[in-house]
C-alpha cells in the first residue's frame, strides 16, 4: 500500500477553507485504504490541541488579526513581521515535528499550502520525497497573499517572492490545483511543467436534496467569512441597487463572522431588504434549507466548497466568473456566472426576483452536477491516482 504524508501547519479545527478540506481527508482514510493509499495527516493538532468552538473568541481572534493587518497595508516591516510570525513560524513548527517525531516517513509528501512546503524545501532532507503541492488558489500564486498583505508586492520582497517561486518550481515533482481553470491559469503564467501539473475537485458527503416548491420571494444565502476577499458588501451594494419594489422581494442570509461584519451591518441598515446575520454557526445546513438562492460573490477563490455545499442543498448557484468556479456553474442552467460587478449583479438578482418559477428547476440541475463532479468518492478517487501517479 502507498503510504502519504499530508502535511498541513495549520490547525484542523480553524474556521477556514483549508483546514475544513485537511479535517474531511484525515477523515477519509478508510475509503483512501479501499484505493491502495495509506494516508497519514500531519498538522499543528498533533502538537497542540486548539479548539476554535466559541464564536465571541473568535471574533475577538479576528479582529485582533485584522487591526494588525491593517498596519501591514502601509509598512514593509508590518508585513515582514506576520510572514515571520505567521507563516514562518507554524511551518517551523510542524516540520520540527515531522522531523524529530515521524520516525518511518511515507515516500510521498503531499502540501496543502506553498509556504509549508518552500520550507520543507528549504531544509534539503537528506532522503528526498517525492513533493505534492496542492494549491488552493486561482492559479496565480500571490493574488491571495496581496490581499491580505499588498506590501508584499514592493520592491523590499522581490527577492523572496523569486526564490519562493523558483523553489517550488525545481523541487515539487507535481503541483496541483483544486479546479482545471486555475491550473491552466497557472501554466500560463509560469515556467512550469504542465505534464507535472493535475488537478482534483474538492468533494462533499452525498446528501438527498430538499424538495424545493417555488416561492414568493428571492431568498439568498451565502456562507463565508465575512471579509474583503469574500466579498459580501458586493452583495449588499448590488441589492441597493434595486428598487425598493424589488428590494421587498429579496432576503439575504450571511452565514459567517468576520473583520468586515459592522461595515456589513452598517449596509444592511440602508436597504429595503431584510438582511441575517448568522454569525459562525454549525448550523450551516439549517439556513441552506431555508433558502432557495447561493450566492459567493468573491474577489479570489480556487473551489469553493461552500458552493458545493450549496449545490447539494439543491441550490441554483449565483458566483463569480474566477478561478473553478466556472466549474461549478452551468450559466443559464445551473445558476449564474457574473464579473465583479455589482451591476451586473443587480441585474441577475432582479430578473431572478421576476422570474422565481425557475429557481427549482436550476436547483435540481445544480443537485445532478454535484452528483456529476463533486463527491466524497470521486475527490477520493481522483487524488488516489494521483498519488499513485
Amino acid at each position: 500500500m502507498l503510504k502519504i504524508d499530508l502535511i498541513y501547519s495549520g490547525y484542523m479545527t480553524s474556521p477556514n477553507g483549508a483546514s475544513m478540506f485537511v479535517k474531511k481527508m484525515d477523515g477519509l482514510k478508510e475509503k483512501f485504504a479501499e484505493n491502495g493509499i495509506e494516508l497519514r495527516v500531519i498538522s499543528q493538532d498533533l502538537i497542540k490541541q486548539r479548539l476554535f468552538n466559541d464564536a465571541e473568541e473568535i471574533r475577538k481572534r479576528v479582529s485582533l488579526r485584522e487591526k494588525v493587518f491593517a498596519l501591514a497595508k502601509y509598512s514593509v516591516l508590518v508585513t515582514k513581521f506576520i510572514i515571520h510570525k505567521t507563516d514562518d513560524k507554524y511551518s517551523k513548527l510542524i516540520l520540527d515535528y515531522y522531523e524529530e517525531k515521524v520516525q518511518d516517513k511515507a515516500d510521498v509528501v503531499a502540501f496543502q499550502e506553498g509556504s509549508c512546503c518552500y520550507h520543507y524545501l528549504k531544509r534539503q532532507w537528506e532522503k528526498k520525497q517525492k513533493v505534492l503541492l496542492t494549491m488552493h488558489t486561482s492559479g496565480e500564486m500571490w493574488t491571495m497573499a496581496y490581499i491580505r498583505l499588498p506590501r508584499l508586492k514592493s520592491i523590499f520582497f522581490k527577492r523572496y517572492r523569486e526564490d519562493y517561486e523558483q523553489t517550488l518550481f525545481n523541487g515539487c515533482d507535481m503541483i496541483g490545483f483544486v479546479a482545471d481553470l486555475p491550473r491552466k491559469k497557472f501554466c500560463s503564467l509560469y515556467p512550469y511543467e504542465e505534464t507535472k501539473t493535475y488537478y482534483a475537485y474538492n468533494g462533499v458527503e452525498v446528501m438527498e436534496a430538499p424538495k424545493r416548491e417555488e416561492s414568493s420571494t428571492l431568498d439568498l444565502i451565502s456562507v463565508g467569512s465575512l471579509c474583503d476577499r469574500k466579498n459580501q458588501i458586493g452583495i449588499l451594494n448590488a441589492v441597493g441597487l434595486l428598487p425598493d419594489e424589488y428590494q421587498k422581494k429579496i432576503t439575504v442570509t450571511l452565514v459567517g463572522d468576520g473583520s468586515a461584519r459592522t461595515e456589513l451591518e452598517n449596509k444592511a441598515k440602508e436597504l429595503v431588504s431584510k438582511v441575517v446575520f448568522t454569525g459562525s454557526t454549525k448550523e450551516v445546513d439549517k439556513y441552506l434549507a431555508l433558502a432557495n438562492c447561493f450566492i459567493l460573490f468573491s474577489k479570489d477563490e480556487g473551489l469553493p466548497i461552500s458552493i458545493i455545499e450549496g449545490m447539494r442543498a439543491g441550490l441554483p448557484v449565483i458566483g463569480t466568473n474566477i478561478a473553478g468556479i466556472p466549474e461549478q456553474i452551468e450559466d443559464g442552467k445551473t445558476g449564474f456566472l457574473v464579473d465583479v460587478d455589482e451591476r451586473q449583479l443587480a441585474e441577475k438578482l432582479m430578473y431572478l426576483a421576476e422570474h422565481l418559477e425557475i429557481l427549482p428547476r436550476m436547483g435540481e440541475a445544480s443537485y445532478q452536477l454535484f452528483l456529476e463532479r463533486f463527491t466524497i468518492e470521486a475527490m477520493v478517487k481522483k487524488y488516489a491516482e494521483i498519488y499513485k501517479a
